[in-house]
């Protein structure tokens, strides 16, 4: 007995038979306009590079090793850079955790000095109006000898010459004991008998806690070795080019091309155009940019 289909399942079957091809042609279309649109993409990120004589002439086998002659030199002061930045950030987290563990203690004495200190020169400040009084009285007798207005005016210009080699050197203490040689000298004026009064009256400044001390010290460590940093950054541009014997553009710009070529190769499109000789220059010397690569 022959097998009788369903009218409805025979239609059901001739539909699915009609609409398959279809679809794998949806879908071929689909994947041929992504790869069209791929293409066109690629096509538009590379007319979009700068030209190649943007940054310098190309690079040759023979420009070649001088650039990396210099590269090299930069890559060196930078890798050193690179080592102090290491000591310094290490100095500055045991600073900050020394900060950190004294934060209480820190607020504390920071306000205790300064009320000590505004009483202090709040004392001092009335004494040095009463001193001011004091001299303005004498000036006219001084002035009227000319021997001892003389001999004044000879003590106020070298106290003037010290001052000056003194903030040359930044002496703070030696400023004060010359002011107060002066004073006492030329007017009877102790300043240190002033200062111990003050103190009497208000209380003594607190000395600073070790751990206080071993932060300045930390600090001033972060200083010098960030002047340091900052010496071999601006040595490294500088001493590449002397020594890749090319003038401080020529070589910048050289360096540029081979920065612009390594990250090209990572994006997968170039900011600026390349011959394909070049790119095969740099292929074949890979290994010799990648050393220098700090420097890049």
């Amino acid at each position: 007995m022959p097998l009788r289909i369903h009218p409805r399942l025979a239609a059901a079957l001739l539909a699915a038979a009609l609409l398959t091809p279809l679809r794998a042609d949806a879908q071929l279309g689909g994947l041929l306009k992504k790869a069209k649109d791929k293409v066109e993409q690629k096509q538009q990120e590379n007319s979009s590079a700068r030209p190649s004589d943007a940054f310098g002439p190309a690079l040759t086998e023979e420009s070649l090793p001088a650039v990396l002659k210099g590269l090299a030199v930069t890559n060196d002061l930078l890798t050193q850079r690179d080592g102090i930045q290491k000591q310094r950030d290490a100095v500055n987290q045991r600073r900050s955790t020394l900060l950190s563990a004294h934060e209480a203690e820190r607020d504390a004495w920071e306000r205790a000095q300064d009320a000590t200190s505004s009483c202090i020169s709040t004392v001092l400040e009335k004494v040095n109006q009463k001193h001011q009084a004091e001299m303005q009285a004498r000036l006219p007798a001084l002035m009227a000898d000319q021997a001892k207005f003389q001999a004044f005016q000879q003590a106020n210009m070298k106290m003037s010459q010290e001052l000056m080699a003194a903030q040359a050197k930044h002496d703070t203490a030696g400023i004060n004991a010359i002011m107060s040689r002066f004073y006492k000298d030329q007017f009877g004026i102790d300043v240190k008998a002033d200062s111990a009064s003050a103190q009497s009256q208000c209380g003594k400044l607190a000395p600073k806690p070790a751990w206080m001390i071993q932060v300045e010290a930390q600090s001033d460590t972060v200083d010098k070795l960030d002047t340091q940093m900052r010496d071999l950054e601006s040595r490294a541009e500088a001493q590449g080019a002397v020594a890749s014997g090319m003038d401080a553009v020529k070589f910048a710009m050289a360096r540029e091309r081979l920065v612009n070529w390594l990250d090209g190769r990572k994006r997968g499109h170039y900011v600026q155009q390349f011959s394909s000789d070049e790119i095969k220059l740099f292929e074949r010397h890979q290994a010799e940019i990648e050393k220098v690569s700090r420097a890049l």
